[in-house]
């Protein structure tokens, strides 16, 4: 039996997800990052895009972005992220 590890490997090189992967594991620790005030969505090109609440929870987050940014960077081992897009919806 094959470990799920070397398969994943196997299939990022060979399907070409790296990309993906990469994208849903910045998304993952950026919502361990968030301590519930908001829900990633996405994340392509050093832009991280959330959903926030509403507009007050927008604001409290740009004023704490540099903050935010540096914490899942820290998490994630690189600089990866490097600015935030916010989507006001209920969450």
């Amino acid at each position: 039996m094959e470990k799920i590890k070397n398969i994943l490997v196997g299939s990022k090189s060979r399907y070409n997800i790296a990309v993906e992967m990469n994208a849903s594991r910045i998304c993952y620790v950026a919502k361990e990052a968030s301590d519930g005030v908001f829900e990633p969505i996405s994340f392509k090109d050093g832009l991280l895009t959330i959903k926030a609440a509403n507009s007050i929870v927008a604001q409290e987050i740009q004023l704490k972005s540099t903050q935010i940014i540096k914490k899942i960077n820290q998490k994630l081992g690189k600089n990866m992220v490097d600015r935030i897009r916010f989507k006001i919806e209920n969450i």
